[in-house]
């Protein structure tokens, strides 16, 4: 560890506990929409990790296909939901799209923030492509970058700051940075799962039972040992716990998915991890974590539905306005979203899983067609492409609700399924609370800005073939004025390259 990073000691350990609710109403938008005609399967040896991205300011979808991916209009895939319902069938996404762009062996499907790019990636690949030359059916991306490495990407994410930045995980365990434009640089090895905080400034990053907190330069600012004593049997040695996914999705809460990895390389179970600061902040030593688990979060679990080390499998996306977490797993084939509130508990900002017996407004997954089980692949909101109100029959009572938002959700039957997210209550957090807690980050930046080759989005690069990406790699130069060759040992075997 860094002579500046802190080491935080956790707390205490609370298990989670559940609570009981009917405020939460979901209902279905038409029916399920399938995304190709013929090929509705995906295939569960060698689906895609993320095969759906949402940009909302676009009203776009994009989704997946056997042989690459398209883009939508939200609106269309909308109406013919309610087609698919009153008439019995409609188009599919592809028929309905805007373009239909061929990429083999695609794995995950990543929009900026700014809605701006969209990265598409496949084997050691990343593939950028501007939406506005998407939506003009452009089907070449701007940039093409590649690891050198004999390797797979298993996550990209990009920054949550308005920079085109982001970052990428191997499925070797480096972790890379960089820019659209630009090459790659890594950054350090064995690195099981990296997560960014609220607005980009900060990034977890997991490497075995230690949580390392960086700057967005990479600077080490604190570390916590992260314990699985609870969940584990001691008398077995040849079981370890891999940290599989980290959601920062509070300036308070840190969530951490984890499976078990035996001996054989079999995965089992699934935790998830909720760490909870009561005071301070995750960057320094003043905050005091608190540990609470979920054991059993995905009751329908089924560990080799999908091959080893497929992952990232937690699927989640925060809600501020109800601060509630709507999430699923990869592998889960019943009961397949499960809820983590933070507004429900006996105590202020408690974490709590909620059940919701208004069975009738549930999210429901069927089966396949084929009675085969179902699975949710890819897990996305849309805040803003929702109606005004939904009319939700509730008792004898028919109740006009404002929905929060459209919950979509792509299943391995490769059919894309929508639900309006409501209320009954109606009870909102003030956005002006929820960006008072995210600017308590503001203060972790560091006052040196992380320099990276600049992106000219005006003049992108032109499509590479095979021969020029092998050109661009993670070691060419960024442009730094001064580089520092050695490598800066932080401790827990924790290494960062000190030229970046």
């Amino acid at each position: 560890m860094s002579d500046d990073a802190k080491m935080i000691k956790v707390e205490e350990e609370i298990e989670g506990e559940r609570v009981e609710s009917n405020d939460y109403i979901f209902e279905r938008i038409g029916e399920p929409v399938p995304i190709q005609r013929d090929e509705s399967c995906f295939d569960p040896q060698g689906s895609p990790s993320r095969p759906l991205a949402v940009s909302e300011k676009h009203g776009l979808v994009f989704v997946a296909l056997s042989s690459g991916f398209c883009v939508a209009r939200t609106k269309d895939v909308m109406a013919s939901a309610a087609e698919i319902k009153e008439r019995g069938s409609s188009s599919s996404i592809q028929e309905l799209s805007v373009v239909d762009v061929p990429l083999p062996n695609l794995n995950i499907l990543e929009l900026s923030t700014d809605s701006s790019t969209l990265a598409a990636t496949a084997d050691a690949n990343i593939h950028f492509f501007s939406v506005d030359s998407l939506l003009d059916k452009g089907l070449k991306p701007s940039f093409s970058c590649s690891l050198n490495e004999s390797s797979s990407i298993k996550d990209m994410q990009w920054t949550r700051k308005p920079e085109n930045f982001y970052v990428v995980l191997s499925n070797l365990g480096k972790l890379y940075h960089g820019t659209v434009g630009g090459p790659m640089k890594d950054v350090m090895d064995n690195v099981d799962a990296v997560g960014w905080s609220l607005k980009g400034k900060l990034i977890a990053v997991a490497r075995r039972d230690i949580l390392s907190i960086l700057s967005s330069n990479f600077k080490e600012r604190s570390s916590m040992l992260i314990s699985f004593k609870s969940w584990t049997d001691d008398s077995n040695v040849n079981c370890s716990i891999k940290v599989d996914s980290i959601r920062w999705v509070r300036h308070d809460s840190i969530i951490l998915g984890c499976f078990q990895l035996t001996a054989d390389g079999n995965e089992e179970s699934y935790l998830v991890q909720v760490i909870k600061i009561k005071d301070g902040k995750f960057a320094d030593g003043s905050c005091k974590p608190v540990l609470i688990p979920f054991y059993d979060l995905f009751s329908g679990l089924i560990d080799d539905i999908l091959p080893s080390a497929s992952g990232p499998y937690l699927l989640l996306s925060y809600l501020e306005q109800c601060e509630l977490a709507i999430t699923a797993n990869r592998k889960n084939v019943d009961q397949h979203i499960v809820y983590l509130s933070w507004s429900l508990g006996n105590e202020k900002n408690e974490v709590v899983v909620v059940d919701i017996f208004r069975d009738s407004l549930l999210p429901r997954i069927e089966l396949q067609e084929n009675d085969d089980d179902n699975l949710i692949l890819g897990l996305c909101v849309d805040k803003i492409s929702r109606s005004e109100k939904i009319s939700v029959r509730l008792g004898e009572e028919q109740r006009e609700l404002s929905p929060y938002c459209i919950l979509m959700c792509l299943t391995l039957e490769g059919k894309l399924i929508m639900f309006h997210v409501a209320s009954v209550s109606g009870i909102t957090v003030s956005p002006a609370i929820v960006s008072a807690l995210s600017d308590e980050e503001e203060e972790e930046e560091d006052s040196t800005a992380l320099v990276l080759v600049e992106s000219k989005s005006s003049k992108p690069s032109s499509w590479l073939g095979k021969e020029q990406l092998e050109k661009v790699s993670m070691d060419a130069p960024l442009g730094i004025e001064k580089r520092k060759e050695l490598d800066r040992n932080v401790g827990h075997d924790f290494h960062i390259k000190d030229d970046i």
